[in-house]
C-alpha cells in the first residue's frame, strides 16, 4: 500500500529553515565563545597558581636544606664523634659526654623555632641501668623507620606523623633521618630531626583558602597536608595525579564533583605542591558572562525571527501568485494577466507558465474535437457489429436444417463454427477470459479433427481459477493451428502415435505463463514458427507479439524453443495477471508513464 506524503506550505517551511539555521549558528557561536573562555580561564588560572606554587615549593626546599645542614653540623660535631668513637668505663666521663651532647642538641632546638625535637638513636652511649631522662638519646631498638644501613642510603625524609618525644603528643612533624658514623667511618646510629609542620605551613602559606593544598613526594604519596578545606586527601589517589605533573594541571572528578588540580614543579627532592580547586569557584565570574551570552543569543533569535519572516514572505509571494494562477486555470479561466517581477528567474517562470497555459488552451480545444470524432467512430463501430449477427443467425439456421435433414455431423460442425465466430468477434472486445480463449482453441481443434480424426489430440491442463484471468483474444488458436499444419507428419503421427498438443499454465508473482507443447516437427522444419509466417486465419506470431508488447510492454511476449532434440516444440506466452478490466486500465496507464 502506497504511503501518502504529507504536504507542507512553503512559507512556514522557509521560515522554519531560516530560524533553524540562525538558531544553530547562534548556539554554535555561543558555545565556541563559552568553550574558548573556559579554556582561557583554566589556562590563566593554572599558570598563575603554578607560579605561586613554585614559589611556595622553593620556600619548602629552603627549609628542608636548613634542616639537612643542621643534621650535618650535629653529625660532624667533635663531641658527638668522640662519644660515638671512644667508649669509657668511667661513669663520670660517661655522664659528662651525655651532658655535652644534650647541651649541643638543645642549643639547636631552642635556637630554631621550626624544630620540635632532635633525637639520636645509638647503642654506644646507652648502658644498662642508665636512665636517659630528658637527654635526647635512645637505643637503636626504639628506631621504627627505614633501616638506612641496609638500603645503603645516608639520609631520608619521613612523612608527617606525631612527635611522641615532646610534651604535646599531637604535634605534627616532618622528620629528617641521617645515618651517624664514628671517626672510623663505622655505623654508629641515626640522627632524627623533627620539623614542625605548623611552622612549615605558616612559612609558605596561610591555612585559610578555598582550595586544598598538599605536599607530595616523587611517588605520589602525601608527605604533608598544608590545608584541606575540601577534605580530598582521603578521597583521591594522588599517585595517578603524578602522571600529569608535567602538564601543570589536570581535570579530576571526586565524588561526582569536578576539580582542577594544579601542580608545582618538583624540587630536587622530587617533592611537589598540589592544589585542588573546585570549578564552581573558578568559574564564579564566568556565570555572569554566561548570562550575558544567553541574553545576546535570545535577542539574536528574536531579530532572526523578524528577518526570517520578512525574507520568507518576500521570497514566497510569487509562489502564492503562481498558485492563484493555477487555481484560475483549474476553473477554466485562461485570461490571466501577466505579472511583472524584478527577479529575472521569477519572471522567466511566469513567462513559461503563460506559454504553457496558452498551449494547454489549444490542446484542450483539439482534444474536444478529437473526442467528438472518437464518439462518432464508436457509433460507426457499433453499427458495424450488426453484420456479424446476420452471420450467426444464418449459421444457426443451417445448423437446424442439417439436423432436420439427418446430417448430424454437418449440423454439429455448423454449431461449432458459429460458436467459434462468436468468441472470435466477442462483440468487438479486445480482451476475453482465458476460459473463453481456451474454448475458442478447443472449437478450432474439434473442427480440425473432422479431417485428422484421431491422429491429433489436444490436452488442456489449466486450473479453474486461472480461467478467470483476462488475456488478449486470439493468441492460442494461431499456435494450435501452427502445431497442426507444421508439426504434423503423416508418416509419423497416427491414431496409435497421435500429434499431442498440451496447453498448461502457471502463475509467478504477478505474471501468468501459458505453455503450448507439442511432439511434432522441430523448429525450422519447413518454415515452422517463422515469425513472419501467417496462419490460415491471418494471424501471425509477429502480430501476437506486437499486440502483447503494445498492451503490456517489452517485459511480456512470446518465446519459442525446442523441448529437446527431436522431442517437439514449446511456446511460452508471458502475460500479467489481470483479474478485471480496471486492473487492465491501470497496467496500460502505468506503461504509458514509464514509456
Amino acid at each position: 500500500m502506497e504511503t501518502r506524503m504529507r504536504s507542507v506550505n512553503i512559507r512556514p517551511l522557509l521560515l522554519f529553515l531560516f530560524l533553524s539555521i540562525n538558531f544553530v549558528y547562534l548556539i554554535a557561536i555561543i558555545l565556541l565563545v563559552y568553550v574558548h573562555m573556559f579554556r582561557v580561564i583554566v589556562d590563566e588560572a593554572s599558570q598563575t597558581r603554578r607560579l605561586l606554587l613554585n614559589e611556595l615549593n622553593k620556600q619548602v626546599t629552603l627549609t628542608m636544606r636548613g634542616v639537612e645542614e643542621t643534621a650535618i653540623n650535629i653529625s660532624t660535631h667533635p663531641v658527638l664523634l668522640n662519644a660515638l668513637t671512644y667508649k669509657t668505663d668511667s661513669t663520670l666521663e660517661y655522664f659528662r659526654a651525655k651532658k655535652e651532647i644534650s647541651d649541643m642538641i638543645n642549643h639547636f632546638v631552642f635556637t630554631s623555632p621550626n624544630f620540635s625535637s632532635i633525637r639520636i638513636y645509638t647503642d654506644n652511649l646507652i648502658t644498662d641501668g642508665t636512665p636517659s631522662g630528658a637527654i635526647p638519646l635512645a637505643p637503636l631498638s626504639e628506631y621504627e623507620w627505614d633501616n638506612l644501613a641496609q638500603t645503603g642510603k645516608s639520609s631520608i625524609w619521613i612523612k608527617s606523623h606525631k612527635d611522641l618525644a615532646v610534651f604535646d603528643k599531637d604535634t605534627e612533624v616532618l622528620s629528617f633521618v641521617k645515618v651517624l658514623k664514628n671517626a672510623h667511618n663505622e655505623f654508629a646510629g641515626y640522627l632524627k630531626i623533627n620539623l614542625k609542620v605548623s611552622y612549615l605551613i605558616s612559612s609558605v602559606l596561610d591555612r585559610n583558602g578555598t582550595g586544598s593544598k598538599l605536599i607530595l613526594d616523587s611517588s605520589g604519596q602525601i608527605i604533608s597536608v598544608i590545608n584541606d578545606p575540601l577534605h580530598v586527601q582521603n578521597q583521591y589517589d594522588y599517585k595517578e595525579s603524578k602522571v600529569s605533573i608535567e602538564k601543570s594541571y589536570a581535570h579530576v572528578m571526586i565524588n561526582n564533583v569536578s576539580y582542577l588540580e594544579v601542580f608545582s614543579e618538583p624540587n630536587y627532592y622530587g617533592w611537589s605542591i598540589i592544589e585542588t580547586i573546585p570549578y564552581e569557584e573558578l568559574f564564579r565570574n564566568l556565570n555572569s558572562i554566561k548570562k550575558v551570552l544567553l541574553f545576546v543569543g535570545a535577542l539574536g533569535v528574536l531579530l532572526s525571527f523578524v528577518v526570517s519572516y520578512y525574507l520568507s514572505r518576500k521570497m514566497t509571494s510569487f509562489v502564492s501568485g503562481m498558485l492563484h494562477s493555477f487555481e484560475q486555470v483549474e476553473c477554466g479561466r485562461f485570461n490571466i494577466p501577466q505579472s511583472k517581477y524584478v527577479i529575472y528567474e521569477v519572471q522567466q517562470v511566469y513567462n513559461g507558465f503563460h506559454k504553457m497555459m496558452n498551449r494547454l488552451h489549444m490542446l484542450l480545444a483539439h482534444l474536444e474535437i478529437e473526442q467528438k470524432q472518437k464518439l462518432n467512430a464508436e457509433l460507426n463501430a457499433r453499427l458495424a457489429q450488426i453484420n456479424p449477427h446476420f452471420l450467426y443467425n444464418t449459421l444457426d439456421a443451417i445448423h437446424w436444417m442439417a439436423i432436420q435433414k439427418g446430417a448430424d455431423e454437418a449440423g454439429a460442425m455448423t454449431a461449432k463454427l458459429s460458436r467459434l465466430f462468436r468468441i472470435g468477434l466477442s462483440q468487438g472486445k479486445l480482451f476475453i477470459l482465458l476460459g473463453e480463449e481456451l474454448e475458442h482453441g478447443f472449437l478450432y481443434y474439434e473442427l480440425q479433427r473432422e479431417k485428422y480424426k484421431n491422429d491429433i489430440r489436444l490436452i488442456m491442463d489449466v486450473p479453474a481459477f486461472h480461467k478467470l484471468l483476462f488475456i488478449p483474444k486470439l493468441i492460442l488458436q494461431p499456435f494450435i493451428e501452427n502445431a497442426i499444419i507444421h508439426g504434423f507428419v503423416k508418416s509419423l503421427h497416427h491414431s496409435g502415435n497421435p500429434l499431442v498438443i498440451r496447453i498448461h499454465t502457471s502463475l509467478d508473482e504477478n505474471n501468468l505463463f501459458i505453455f503450448i507443447d507439442n511432439n511434432g516437427n522441430a523448429l525450422g522444419a519447413s518454415g515452422y514458427y517463422n515469425i513472419e509466417t501467417k496462419t490460415q486465419s491471418g494471424y501471425g506470431i509477429k502480430n501476437i507479439r506486437e499486440r502483447i508488447n503494445l498492451n503490456f510492454g517489452h517485459d511480456f511476449g512470446v518465446d519459442i524453443q525446442e523441448l529437446h532434440p527431436s522431442e517437439g516444440v514449446r511456446v511460452t506466452i508471458k502475460l500479467p495477471q489481470i483479474h478485471d478490466m480496471d486492473q487492465l486500465d491501470n497496467i496500460r496507464s502505468r506503461d504509458r508513464r514509464l514509456s
